[in-house]
């Protein structure tokens, strides 16, 4: 080698243990420019210098700085972080929160029957750990207060108090486990920041919710799983922990599906449906395209394998983003139950808009409107039962009626629109335009630009002051749209 030549060493570094898969490894030269990055491992021939190793794990950076003058081969153990669900890796795992999940998940909370077949919903709410629990003040009697569920029609099915559950105030958990037919429900929480959260279940499966309360609950900390009756806890238990890692990710926008995970995903290798859910959810929101037939596959198993999977609204976002993904032709779909999780909401109103003589939503104007952005699950401010009045005339819409005089609109839509219509420039939108752009349906797009419409005209000029708006530039524009539907 030439004396003046620079030396070259090679580099290697590996991420070991438990979901070692998803760690991230950047590495950079001296003057920081990125030399490689990639997941779990990271090879490269470098030349003499110092770099800086960069490791993303567990929503966490480190950093370590590295001399490079011989040869070099390092490693990083992954660590286990906090869930609410519990795993042999997850730190927050204590034997008082896990043992007494398991056994509730196998038995019902009402009569204490052992859970042998069909379908149920299971409901663990726990603290971080005991200290935690001992620590919080003026708390809630019970984790359950202000808790219920709900069926399909929103009638009140359960309340989680003293009748339906178990609880253990010292230690700083709550159970509920009830047997219910397949289908959708909805959990709801009547405390502040009040939310509901819909829950679907497969027949013959088993639904579980977890979350984590430190005085009052964590929504962000929700996780929801799925198990078959009388089965093992260990055989769900490393699928659980990887659909813990992906929402993890997900809730950070960061869309990744390791290989192995994705292979043995298409070899029907998986226990938990909401893996396989979450994976082809992950997949279709990233860049890559070189497993398009792995999430084909996941999907005809998972509809293979469950028997009423074609009817949970997850299922039909999951096609409907494919067929976008995959550039095949948009299927005709009607959305008319919440999505489990905000992405697949999001693919909805999204295509609504793009494919209104497609895709339509209705019956769920209330939840579009209220939608929390706070975790990745569909969360949003509860809907109150009541008679629903349908469009008028045929077409599939939310369900709002323009045939009659309206009060002031002052709902966030009305006034966002108003804003933004009052602008000459801005009659050169459509209605799926302004749909996309308020992340709402057209439906909802045109009832309230009908909404609108009726008020302008029974109110006369004095109308909208507060919004400072010209109303005349407004009135024009409302009627260009209305008059191009």
């Amino acid at each position: 080698m030439n004396s003046k030549e620079t030396p070259i060493y090679q580099f290697s570094f590996t991420a070991e243990g438990p979901l070692s898969e998803f760690v991230f490894l950047e590495l950079f030269d001296g003057d920081g420019k990125l030399v490689a990055g990639n997941y779990s491992n990271i090879s490269e021939q470098l030349a003499r210098g110092l770099y800086q190793l960069n490791i993303y794990s567990n929503e966490k950076l480190e950093t370590e700085t590295i001399r490079l003058d011989k040869d070099y081969s390092g490693n990083y153990t992954n660590q286990g972080s906090y869930s609410s669900i519990s795993g042999y890796f997850l730190a927050s795992s204590h034997e008082y929160y896990t043992e007494t999940s398991k056994y509730w998940s196998d038995h019902f909370t009402s009569d204490e029957k052992k859970y042998e077949e069909g379908s149920s919903v299971f409901i663990f709410f726990r603290y971080p750990d005991r200290d935690i629990r001992d620590q919080q003040k003026n708390v809630a009697d019970s984790m359950g207060w202000r808790f219920s569920i709900l069926d399909k029609e929103r009638n009140l099915l359960f309340r989680l108090n003293e009748n339906n559950i178990k609880e253990d105030k010292d230690f700083g958990w709550l159970a509920f486990h009830a047997p219910l037919a397949s289908g959708i429900y909805y959990l709801v929480y009547n405390g502040p920041m009040k939310r509901e959260i819909p829950l679907y279940v497969f027949e013959d499966w088993q639904t579980q919710f977890f979350l984590t309360f430190k005085r009052t609950p964590i929504f962000p900390t929700a996780r929801i799983l799925f198990r078959k009756p009388n089965s093992a806890f260990g055989t769900f238990e490393k699928d659980n922990m990887e659909v813990d890692k992906l929402l993890r990710n997900m809730q950070n926008a960061i869309y990744h599906v390791p290989e192995q995970l994705l292979n043995r995903m298409a070899s029907d290798d998986w226990q938990n449906p909401m893996l396989a859910i979450v994976v082809c959810y992950v997949y279709l929101m990233s860049s890559d395209v070189e497993s398009n037939n792995s999430i084909k596959k996941v999907l005809e198993n998972l509809k293979r394998r469950i028997s009423n999977a074609s009817d949970c609204p997850d299922i039909k976002a999951i096609e409907l983003l494919a067929a976008v993904r995959f550039e095949k032709k948009i299927p005709e779909m009607i959305l008319d139950e919440p999505c489990m999780l905000k992405v697949g909401f999001k693919t909805f109103l999204e295509q609504a808009a793009r494919n209104p003589d497609k895709i339509q939503i209705t019956e769920l104007s209330e939840i579009i409107t209220s939608l929390h952005g706070d975790m990745v699950w569909s969360s949003y401010k509860p809907v109150e039962k009541k008679k629903v009045q349908r469009a008028v005339g045929n077409e599939i819409g939310l369900e709002m009626s323009f045939t009659e005089p309206v009060e002031e609109p002052r709902d966030w839509l009305s006034q966002t629109m108003i804003n933004q219509l009052s602008s000459e420039n801005s009659g050169q939108n459509s209605v799926a335009d302004l749909a996309i752009q308020f992340q709402v349906s057209p439906n909802m797009v045109k009832g309230c630009l009908q909404n609108l419409d009726s008020y302008l005209s029974n109110t006369g000029a004095g109308a909208f002051e507060s919004f400072n708006a010209d109303q005349a530039i407004l009135k024009s524009n409302i009627q260009k749209l209305i008059n191009t539907q």
